[in-house]
């Protein structure tokens, strides 16, 4: 049975997803958009909300950082777009001298870039963020750190798509890629097949539904967990995160990046934890959760007596450079990896509709190819 017939059917109703079918539909493509939940459903509904800058290291990557930023202040002038999106500046904190020697050697990296950071004494770190611990010893200030709310970015984007003209089913699975030859040709959902001259498959870790097609990617899946409180007074609007967090490499099962976000709404989001998924299975661990309450309790210990309103998982795709995969394979066009996915996946949209619409090439981003040789150690998804 036919569900639909359109030029182009997205597949992921998270942050990539609805960016991209964003971007083709000011194209003029005729697009739908299937979500096997709810919009906002996955990792997109459960996220820190924060923009890192401390990742970047080229000036392509600024360019993209600014270009993003850029694109959330248009859908917001253009469209009255909810966002919370702010450029409030995060502060890294050190603990210990080795942790100070490696964040300047970060801060005169990123510098030379022409990033705005510049180094702060035990003094200004913790005058610049409350959530710098009294165990540190300096840190940095990253004044191009951004916060925005993912979950109400995604359900008001998505509205405009379909205010718009974008047909959105949500609850609907996709079950396989509908192929002639090496083409995509659409997906089989379960209320029926959707026909498309292309498919745009931004479903974050469920990429692993396309390797019985022979479409196998670079990923590693793992829950990423906070910790979210009830509303309280404010305590810094500056976002903060702990240089061990960038220094420590990835190889033990459970990692924990020490971060802090106090949101519009007044709530403190603790992340995240880093927990290797055996399977698609999104619950929080019990250790995972131990890490984050007992962060709270050694941190900031006056917070203690605040509510509990969240704490969950959020499945996320890796790729071990940290970079998102955004290229055209097995016929069709994919948007993945995007663990800073406030900062990646936006672009991302724009950059698979300009492929699909001809207005770039694939050789253009080469250094988002499922292929690039910085993603040959990481073995495919399975």
């Amino acid at each position: 049975m036919q569900l639909e017939q359109t030029d182009v059917v997205v597949v992921g109703g998270g942050v990539a997803g609805v960016s991209t079918a964003f971007a083709l539909r000011e194209r003029g493509f005729d697009v739908v958009l299937l979500e096997q939940r709810f919009l906002a459903f996955g990792a997109s509904g459960r996220s820190l909300g924060a923009i890192w800058t401390q990742g970047l290291r080229t000036d392509d990557d600024v360019q993209d950082l600014r270009a993003t930023n850029d694109l959330y202040r248009r859908l917001v002038a253009d469209h009255g777009l909810k966002t919370d999106f702010s450029r409030v500046g995060g502060v890294v904190f050190a603990e210990d001298d080795a942790e100070m020697t490696e964040l300047r050697a970060l801060v005169d990296a990123q510098q030379a870039i022409g990033l705005d950071v510049r180094l702060l004494s035990t003094e200004e770190a913790r005058a610049e963020s409350a959530f710098v611990p009294d165990t540190a010893v300096g840190g940095a200030l990253s004044a191009e750190d951004g916060r925005l709310d993912i979950a109400s970015f995604v359900r008001s984007l998505g509205a405009l798509c379909m205010q718009l003209g974008v047909r959105v089913y949500e609850h609907t699975p996709v079950l396989r890629v509908l192929r002639h030859g090496d083409e995509a040709t659409g997906v089989l959902t379960t209320r029926g097949e959707v026909h498309a001259s292309a498919v745009v498959w931004a479903a974050g870790p469920w990429t692993q539904q396309l390797v019985p097609d022979g479409v196998e990617l670079p990923l590693e899946v793992v829950r990423v967990g906070m910790l979210q409180t009830q509303p309280t007074g404010a305590i810094s609007t500056r976002l903060a995160r702990s240089a061990s967090a960038l220094l420590e490499g990835r190889s033990q099962r459970l990692r924990f990046e020490e971060t802090y976000v106090q949101n519009a709404e007044g709530r403190i989001v603790i992340g995240s934890t880093f927990d290797r998924a055996e399977s698609l299975n999104p619950h929080l661990t019990a250790d995972a959760a131990s890490h984050l309450i007992g962060s709270l309790q050694r941190r900031h210990p006056e917070l203690g007596t605040l509510g509990v309103t969240g704490l969950w998982a959020g499945l996320v795709g890796i790729t071990m450079d940290a970079a998102p995969i955004v290229d055209r394979v097995g016929g069709l066009y994919v948007s993945t990896g995007h663990v800073n996915g406030a900062l990646t996946a936006p672009l991302a949209g724009q950059r698979i509709a300009q492929l699909i619409a001809g207005e770039t090439t694939v050789g253009d981003l080469a250094r988002f190819a499922a292929d690039r040789p910085s993603l040959k150690t990481m073995a495919p998804a399975s």
